[in-house]
């Protein structure tokens, strides 16, 4: 886990302060008013040594504890229940184009959106834990409003996404080579106005599809998925087309692949699909 450390608001009273030391407690050290370090689990005593311009030296203390995350690898969460606040941990929160429109998901709430080109949708800016990553996993519920809709559910663009195009799913990533993999399954069927779960994994050598926790198609493919910093996240937009006719909820975004058992228990809305902060404080 990366944390960041700040030691900005430091004062040095009549005098500047000329250097800051870190011992992050974990057998290693730092320099600079702020820092970011990276920890493995447990935990770690931090200690701060700052000096003023007339050599004399001060020292602070803090404990810390840094906890395994209760769904590892999770970098985009949101919920839509009544907002658009990450809870990943990640902060890739996410912000209503066009008139914010809640209605009922498939836990609490969701983002109810018209299928028209000027319709409403959401929008996360690029961040680097949104590509480039080695492994993905895209998981999101949507329901239909007409029985032929079809819509883009998540997209960033010649990065990835996984759609719902009449009546059949569809997912594409691509590599930091440029090369891209589609899964188009033919014998899925989502031509109803019920919730379903889509998802799509990458492991590093097969992309796999799968609708409503069963995978329908796999290929192999390779390399590290593409970045693209100058493109955002879509949330129930095609950027050059129609919103998505329907409701969209429970977003989720990995930089791992889920296992086949991760994805069935993601549908069945286990306690591997309510784990990532349902439990809020």
């Amino acid at each position: 886990m990366e944390v960041l450390l700040d030691a900005s608001y430091s004062l040095g009273c009549d005098t500047s302060i000329n250097s800051y030391q870190w011992d992050f407690g974990d057998g290693t050290t730092g320099q600079g008013d702020t820092v970011s370090h990276t920890y493995s689990t447990g935990s770690f005593e931090i200690t701060l040594t700052v000096t003023n311009s007339l050599g004399n030296s001060t020292s602070a203390k803090k404990e810390v504890a840094v906890l395994p995350s209760e769904v590892p690898n999770l970098v985009m969460h949101l919920n839509f229940d009544g907002s658009l606040t990450d809870f990943s941990g990640k902060y890739n929160n996410g912000a209503w184009i066009g008139n914010s429109s809640y209605g009922p998901g498939i836990i609490g709430q969701g983002i109810s959106l018209d299928g028209t080109s000027n319709g409403s949708y959401v929008l996360v800016e690029h961040d680097e834990t949104l590509d480039g990553m080695n492994k993905l996993t895209i998981s999101a519920w949507a329901k239909n409003n007409p029985t032929n809709a079809s819509g883009y559910i998540v997209q960033k663009h010649i990065t990835y996404f996984l759609a719902d195009e009449e009546n059949r799913i569809h997912s594409y990533v691509t590599n930091k080579d440029g090369i891209a993999k589609q899964l188009v399954p033919t014998t899925n069927a989502t031509n109803d106005t019920e919730w379903h779960h889509y998802a799509q994994t990458y492991d590093g050598s097969t992309a796999r599809i799968y609708l409503d926790g069963e995978e329908l198609k796999s290929e192999q493919f390779s390399g590290s998925v593409a970045v693209n910093p100058s493109r955002k996240l879509y949330i129930g937009k095609n950027p050059w087309g129609n919103s998505f006719d329907g409701t969209i909820d429970e977003v989720r975004i990995y930089d791992r692949a889920l296992t086949s058992q991760e994805i069935l228990a993601l549908y069945n809305d286990t306690e591997i699909g309510r784990a990532s902060c349902r439990e809020r404080v």
